[in-house]
């Protein structure tokens, strides 16, 4: 079989093939740079897996819910003190902020939030 040109479609095909594979490679590189080199499905079955486990524990959701509101109310608390604008430490002991700045505001209130949240 014979494109116009005198091309024959088995060699047209070659650079189709070629540059599917180089896409493919080239996504799945980018895939691997955000998902640090684990499969996406990894992330799908440990976060259903952690879903799962939470769905059939009310107690833990109870006890997570009520420190999350614990938590959200100390971190509203504090950024209604820190904005009078004297130094308050953010209060929590952690080596990310044992600067001196981080008593500042605003810095504190992140400091404060982040910890929070993270924890």
């Amino acid at each position: 079989m014979r494109l116009s040109g005198g091309v024959s479609a088995l060699s047209a095909a070659a650079p189709d093939a070629r540059v599917k594979k180089d896409l493919s490679r080239q996504m799945f590189a980018q895939i691997a740079a955000v998902t640090s080199g684990l499969a996406p499905d990894d992330y799908v079955k440990a976060w259903w897996k952690w879903y799962h486990t939470l769905v059939s524990q009310p107690d833990r959701q109870t006890q997570l819910t009520s420190k999350m509101f614990e938590q959200l109310l100390d971190t509203f608390l504090f950024c209604a003190l820190a904005s009078t604008g004297y130094p308050l430490s953010p209060g929590h002991c952690q080596e990310s902020f044992t600067c001196s700045a981080w008593s500042l505001w605003p810095f504190n209130t992140v400091a404060r939030a982040y910890t929070n949240w993270a924890s």
